[in-house]
């Protein structure tokens, strides 16, 4: 609201002003928001990061293991001791499940990055829906006349005050003078 005493420009300012606070800290509290969802995805995107590098060794492991194990019962064959091929296929069902891990978890994180590429977006779109707002609201003035009623004067002092002159006539002219000090 603005006083009788102000010109529109100077209402527009403090409008301006006003609405520039108000949406500092609606946009505050929203990027607060959306900063704690993005940190809780990025939380769990350093995990299943973490999570794959343990898959690739484990495989880098299980393959090295299978190919020892074919090499064993490659020279089993040939030479007089007997090896089972069903060891061979054990290696070989862990080395896929190795690889089927890797895989998990790498579209597990391309997931979890494109949650957040997902809500960095949603923020900005908030963040500019939410100035937008304001802006639109600062622009919005109207004139609502005020008239004075009995019952909206308050009366917070009140009280009789008396100057005292001399009213002298000095010729055709009368003069007032202070009839003080």
């Amino acid at each position: 609201y603005g006083g009788p005493n102000i010109s529109e420009k100077e209402f527009a300012k403090q409008c301006a002003a006003a609405a520039q606070e108000k949406s500092d800290a609606e946009s505050k509290k929203v990027a607060a928001q959306y900063e704690k969802k993005i940190d809780s995805i990025e939380a769990k995107l350093k995990r299943e990061e973490r999570e794959l590098e343990e898959d690739e060794a484990e495989y880098t492991q299980r393959k090295r293991e299978e190919a020892v194990t074919a090499a064993e019962t490659l020279f089993s064959l040939f030479s007089k001791r007997r090896r089972s091929i069903s060891s061979s296929m054990t290696k070989r069902r862990m080395t896929a499940k190795a690889k089927a891990d890797i895989e998990e978890s790498e579209d597990q994180i391309e997931d979890f990055q494109e949650d957040i590429e997902e809500l960095e977006q949603e923020a900005e779109e908030a963040l500019t829906e939410i100035k937008e707002k304001w802006e639109a609201i600062a622009q919005e003035t109207s004139i609502i006349p005020v008239t004075p009623t009995k019952s909206s004067i308050n009366l917070s002092l009140f009280g009789v005050a008396w100057l005292p002159q001399h009213m002298v006539q000095v010729d055709e002219d009368v003069l007032l003078l202070a009839g003080f000090g």
